[in-house]
């Protein structure tokens, strides 16, 4: 498990070929990703500017897959620390 933390702005999420691979990299656990309700909104209101063809249905469902990931990320680093312990 990595010591580093990594804050995820819009403009990084806003790209969700970048978004997969930075969330790779934290399965790998290089690093902990995060980011706040805010930077949420950010991402997710600046798509919709430059896109307003997608669906904000599609981009609601992409946050609650984000989070579902970053959960299982959060509960496999709690489970290799235990093991540690």
């Amino acid at each position: 498990m990595s010591h580093f933390t990594a804050v995820l702005d819009a403009n990084v999420l806003h790209s969700q070929p970048l978004t997969s691979l930075l969330l790779e990299l934290a399965v790998a656990r290089l690093y902990r990703p995060a980011w706040s309700q805010d930077i949420h909104a950010e991402w997710r209101r600046s798509v919709l500017r430059a896109r307003p063809d997608v669906d904000p249905a599609a981009l609601d469902r992409r946050r609650t897959a984000i989070r579902t990931q970053i959960r299982a990320i959060t509960a496999l680093n709690a489970q290799f620390m235990r093991r540690l312990s």
